[in-house]
Formats: C-alpha cells, structure tokens, sequence
C-alpha cells in the first residue's frame, strides 16, 4: 500500500504504513494493570475517545488470516443499526470494483486489527460512566500500482460523530487523491450501507501503449520462391510463377506508421507514461525507394522483384543457375535474362531484353525483346522458335525457326527457317547454309550454301513479313495521330480568343494534348524513315557466297533464278530485269 500523514511528509525516513488514518488512532495502553488504572483515570473527564497520531506499524510477516475483530464490530452495528451481520470472509467487506487479491487481503487483514485495537480500547473504557464517545472516521488508501484509491469507514460508537462529507474531501485532500474520482462513491460514504465497507472513490486511467507500425504487402514476400498453382486438380509444372514483374513507381507495399500511444494518469494526479509504437524496419532494396510521402516503398525502375534477406529488389537482370526445366518451369521476365545452362523441350523463355543462353535450346522457344545470344545452338526438332527484336547469334541453327528485327549471326544453319530485318551472315566455323529458307532484308553471306547431294535451299532477299505488319501497324499509328494533332489545332483556333474562365481551362487542357500527339508523331516519323531507309536499301541488296551447291532457289526483290550449277565465289544481286551471277577476288 503507498500512503502518507503530514508528519511523514516532514520525516521521510520514518516508517512508511500503506494505511494511513485521517483520524488519530485510539492511545496505547500499557500492558500492565497500574497503566490502565491510570488511563481510566484520565478518560473519567473526557467525553471523547482521542485517536492516536502514529500510524500503525506495517505488517512485515505473513499473518493467518482472520477478520474476527471487523465481523464483531459488524455485529455490534447490526444490533443497533438493524444491519445484517458480516460473514468472517473478504467477499463480505468489498465493496463494487473491489479486487479479492492479496494486496486487498493484506489491507483486510490490517483493517482487521485496526478494528481489534477499537474493540479493545472500548472494552478497557466498559466501566467509565458516561461512556466516551467513538466517532466514525473515514481511512483512505492508495494501491501499489496508484491506480486505484479505496476508502473504508468505521461507525461511530457511544453516540459519536459519523463521518461527514466535509472529512470524507479533507481525507482525499491529505491523500492527494485527485484524479478518476467516482463522485457518486464519494458522495455514498457518509451513508450507513457502506460501513466496514471497503469502497472503490478513484480509479487512475492506464496508459495507452503506441502500436507497432508495420508493412502491409502489395506484393508478397514470397516473390521469387516457385510455387505451383492448379486448377481442376491439375497442376501446370511448367509455370511455377516465380518471377513476378513490376513497373516503375508501382507500389510494392504500404507502410503503416506508428501510433505514438496515451499516457495514463494515477489517483494522485501523476502521468504515467507510455510507450510509443516502433516504427517498422522498411524492406528497402535494391532499386526500390520510398514514396514521397513515405508511405509507400515502390519500384525505381521495370523489372523482376525478388524478397531476399528481409528487402525487395528489383532487377533487370535475372539469372538461371543450370537449365530451365521442370525445376524453374517457363520464364517471362522484363528485362534481361541469363540463363547458364539450357533450354529444355517444351519450356519457353521471354524477355524485354537481351537473353544470354550459355548452354543450348532445344524443342523450345526463346523471345527477347533485344538481342539473343545461344552460345551452342539450337536443335529444334522442327518445333524450336526464336524470335528477338535485334540481332540473333547462335552457333548452330538446326530445325528451327528465327526472326530478327536485325540480323541472324551463326557458324551453320541447316533445314530451318530465318527471317531477319538485317543480315544473315554465316562465315564463321564451317560457314554453311543447308535446306530450309532463309529471308533478309540488306544482304545474306555464307562460305557454303547447298551440299552436293542437291538438297534444295532458298535464299531470299525481300521485304519480310514482320517488315510488312510493322510498316502497316506504324503507317495506320501515325494516320491516327495526325489527324489527332489536327483535330487539337482546330480547336485551339476556335477557342483561343475567348475569356471565358471554363473556356480557358479547356485551351489549356487542349494544348497539353496536342503536345503529347506531337511527341508521338515525331516517334512514329522517325520509325518510318527507318521503314523506308531499310526498303531502299533492298535495291541494292546482294547475296555473297564462296561455295554454291545446287539446287538452290534465289529471289530478290520478287526476281527469281534456280540456280542448278556448283558456284564459287559467286555475288548474286539484281540487275533490270533478271538475277545476275557475278564474281569477287
């Protein structure tokens, strides 16, 4: 219990008692009869029983538990007052609010003896006429903890005072109790029901601790582990889901902050403090950064995003240790792509970007938006596809298909089908060129074309099919667009004199778009000078091959000669009208 009189206040030292009386206490007496005769003596001509201003001497051993002295003075006020009398357990003295724990046992247990030191004051006072008078008198505690403030009345006795709402505020007043006061208690203490009633009059407010941030995925931390999904009970082993791409400012998680938490206050008035909540470690990687605002942690730059060592990083760039199989299952990544080993059949890989093949590709397909590089080759058992948007290197081509948007490099290509916007250039290792068809919009060169069993190979110098739907796309994208940018100058024409303040606003928002479609034009302009340069030069494209095997089919321009002679370095390029065969040194 944690209490303390004005005297105390003056002596820190002296003994602390978690009971404090606002009254003084009944006066000793000494044990022996010549003391008690003397203190009968002196009580004679007093009328009023002094309460002593020592504080009771706190507990220091664990005492058996009895409230035989407060039960007795319960039966005495039932007697007099019609009260039911209190049973000798603690249930009977607690009042609503009131713990049964040992703090409150312990203070029972000391309200108890408090009422034995009454009872036996009053019994050595039986035989001095008038009686003295006992008035009742209102003790106040404070819990360990502050947070709780309880009072307990005694009843006058011999026609003494009871307590008044006057003692019950100067009690609090000494106390200190000043915060959580249940003014409706306070006010029930000068009422009888609550006699040798131990009553909760204050409760302090606990604090609030602040809450932990924390992160709230967008994205799950789970990116790059494969995991498999199924559907109808049938699992696709081939896409295990593992490479997830995110955009440039897209929102990888949210961060929610701390909450900086209430402080409580005790009885006494005094704050107690809290704890604020911890902000949340951010994942901050590689190529994310925090929102503006700060909270958001989104992505720097295109890519794959990845979770490792409690961060995010995006990457450009993703890595395959060993072959893509079953294992990593089919690849689709923005960006870049190495993979160290091979290409499985029936596994396919995409990129944005370059794609690095240390190993070979078999029966699969491999897309990359800019150069592929096949550091073995290709064997595609007439299934196999690549396809990249600029050049394609690979040492062998076999049974395969490839499309370029610029040029084919390979050491032998063989019963396959090559299209390209550049060149298609096999001079390297053996330099050969069996079967199949290759398709090339500048100049095709090979050491050997054909073999001597007369397998026939088509060569072919033209616009290719990817040629065509490019320049269809971009011609009927710039059409669009021009008319867009005439459309938006009209309008500004017949808008822009007006003061209109919505009529402005709408100039502004015009000449922001035309803006944009300008920007656009311009792009798609350039893209078809690049369109019309690449045509012009088919006209005078060539075919330059050292060793010439028949049959073989040459076409340019849509003029075509079947070539059924072995040729040597022979230069195939078109004349007015027909395909002519010249020689270099």
């Amino acid at each position: 219990m944690k209490g303390r009189t004005e005297r105390e206040e003056d002596s820190k030292e002296g003994n602390e008692n978690f009971l404090f009386s606002l009254y003084q206490k009944f006066k000793k007496h000494e044990k022996n009869k010549n003391d008690e005769a003397e203190t009968n003596a002196e009580n004679e001509q007093d009328t009023l029983t002094e309460l002593s201003e020592e504080p009771m001497a706190e507990t220091t051993e664990r005492q058996p538990f009895s409230l035989l002295a407060l039960q007795q003075m319960s039966l005495d006020c039932a007697q007099k007052y019609g009260f039911s009398p209190r049973e000798p357990c603690i249930e009977s003295f607690l009042g609503d609010f009131v713990p049964d724990n040992k703090e409150v046992e312990d203070l029972l247990q000391n309200l108890d003896r408090e009422a034995q030191n009454v009872l036996q004051a009053v019994e050595k006072t039986a035989d001095v006429e008038p009686r003295p008078k006992v008035n009742g008198r209102v003790l106040i505690y404070i819990s360990q903890d502050g947070m709780q403030a309880w009072a307990f009345v005694f009843p006058p006795l011999f026609g003494g005072e009871p307590v008044n709402h006057e003692e019950v505020l100067n009690a609090m007043h000494i106390m200190q109790v000043k915060a959580g006061i249940d003014e409706d208690a306070v006010s029930k203490l000068t009422q009888e029901s609550v006699w040798l009633h131990l009553i909760r009059i204050a409760a302090g407010t606990a604090p609030e601790n602040g809450i932990d941030g924390r992160i709230e995925e967008v994205i799950p931390h789970t990116v790059g582990t494969p995991y498999m999904e199924s559907s109808s009970d049938i699992v696709d082993y081939k896409n295990l889901n593992w490479i997830v791409h995110v955009q440039e400012k897209e929102v990888i998680c949210k961060i929610i902050p701390p909450t900086p938490g209430k402080p409580g206050i005790s009885v006494l008035g005094k704050e107690i403090p809290c704890t604020s909540g911890k902000k949340p470690p951010l994942p901050v990687g590689k190529n994310t950064q925090l929102s503006e605002d700060g909270t958001e942690i989104i992505a720097k730059t295109d890519g794959q995003i990845f979770y490792e060592n409690d961060q995010y990083r995006v990457t450009d760039v993703i890595q395959i240790k060993g072959d893509v199989d079953l294992s990593t299952g089919n690849i689709d990544v923005k960006g870049n792509v190495f993979v160290q080993g091979n290409v499985r059949d029936g596994f396919w890989v995409k990129a944005t970007g370059d794609v690095n093949i240390s190993g070979s590709v078999g029966a699969a397909t491999v897309q990359a938006g800019g150069s592929l590089f096949v550091r073995s080759g290709i064997n595609g058992s007439d299934q196999g596809r690549l396809q990249a948007g600029g050049d394609v290197k690979c040492r062998y081509i076999e049974s395969a298909e490839v499309q370029a948007g610029g040029s084919v490099f390979a050491d032998s290509i063989s019963n396959s089908n090559i299209s390209c916007n550049g060149s298609a250039v096999v001079e390297s290792g053996h330099g050969v060129i069996v079967g199949g068809s290759i398709t090339a919009m500048e100049e095709i060169r090979a050491k050997e074309v054909g073999n001597e069993r007369g397998l026939v190979t088509r060569l072919n110098l033209e616009r290719t099919p990817e040629h065509i739907a490019q320049k269809t796309r971009v011609t009927k994208e710039y059409e669009t667009v021009k008319e867009q940018v005439q459309t938006a100058k009209a309008q500004l024409k017949a808008l822009d004199k007006s003061d209109d303040p919505e009529i402005v606003k709408a100039v502004k928002d015009i000449h922001f778009r035309l803006s944009i479609f300008l920007v656009k034009q311009d792009k798609l302009k350039q893209q078809m000078d690049e369109i019309q340069a690449r045509e012009e030069k088919l006209s005078y494209a060539k075919m330059k091959i050292s060793t010439l095997y028949p049959t073989v089919a040459a076409r340019i321009n849509g003029i075509s000669r079947l070539i059924i002679s072995e040729e040597t370095n022979c230069l195939i390029f078109q004349s007015d009208t027909d395909l002519e065969i010249g020689r270099f040194s």
